[in-house]
């Protein structure tokens, strides 16, 4: 096929996340010309993959934020740490949603990860969330990949368990690491520094815990 212009963001944005979930867009924070952004904006996807209208949601972020992440779970929008004007943040914010927007309540926890919270990578399986964040071990930061889990009401569950420290082949020349989930599996997708980047994948055992990581293609 063909690339198409679609309709564009209400406002420019950059370092804003964006997630899908059924037919629907959903854009958050980010920086705009000016400034910091706490918006949530909202589309429809139709079933020719077109873009609606573009609506600003009544209920906008706790802060004003950017490089933060956003994922869907149990039917809820979550929106985890990234960087305000002052300070990165570890909190995460949950919205319930219903078929037309998001709605109030909203809810926010804190799992205690701190400043790693920051330019990480997220993504949801079966109830737990796997996020994909920069280690600090003292003078030096290590790649890692942490989980947690989520209860009913969409809220963050216990306490951040480290699911794989620096296991990864060639970490000393890492720049980055995208998590996605698909069929039951996780897989990263590694940014390599003068190399090419390199997809790996990892089966889950019954509680949620990896197991192993193989590298599927470079």
């Amino acid at each position: 096929g063909v690339w198409r212009m679609e309709s564009n963001l209400p406002i420019a944005l950059a370092h804003h996340s964006a997630a899908i979930t059924g037919n629907k867009l959903i854009v958050s924070g980010g920086t705009t010309a000016s400034s910091l952004s706490n918006n949530i904006f909202s589309v429809d996807i139709d079933a020719n993959g077109s873009l609606g209208v573009w609506h600003k949601e009544l209920v906008p972020l706790f802060d004003a934020v950017r490089h933060h992440n956003s994922v869907f779970g149990n039917g809820y929008f979550l929106v985890i740490g990234g960087e305000t004007s002052a300070t990165k943040s570890n909190r995460i914010t949950v919205f319930p949603l219903n078929i037309q927007s998001l709605i109030d309540p909203v809810r926010s926890n804190t799992p205690g990860i701190g400043r790693e919270n920051s330019r990480g990578t997220y993504t949801v399986i079966n109830k737990r969330i796997y996020y994909f964040v920069w280690k600090n071990t003292g003078s030096s930061r290590e790649p890692a990949i942490y989980s947690i889990g989520v209860n009913a009401f969409g809220d963050p569950n216990g306490v951040p368990r480290l699911e794989m420290g620096p296991s990864i082949a060639d970490e000393l020349y890492l720049i980055s690491g995208k998590l996605h989930a698909m069929g039951g599996r996780l897989f990263l997708v590694a940014s390599l520094f003068g190399k090419n980047s390199r997809i790996y994948t990892t089966k889950l055992n019954n509680d949620g815990s990896l197991i192993g990581l193989s590298l599927i293609h470079i």
